[in-house]
């Protein structure tokens, strides 16, 4: 779980490491909110 930064303009980067891994592979990421909109930024 990622925790609320406290605003619109309060940003963070939170990192995701994969390894492990050979050959290509399809990638999933799955968001679940409350809010009305797409407001996720990859």
């Amino acid at each position: 779980a990622i925790a609320n930064t406290g605003g619109w303009q309060s940003w963070r980067t939170v990192p995701g490491n994969v390894g492990g891994v050979t050959g290509t592979h399809t990638v999933y990421l799955t968001f679940n909110s409350g809010q009305p909109a797409d407001f996720v930024n990859v």
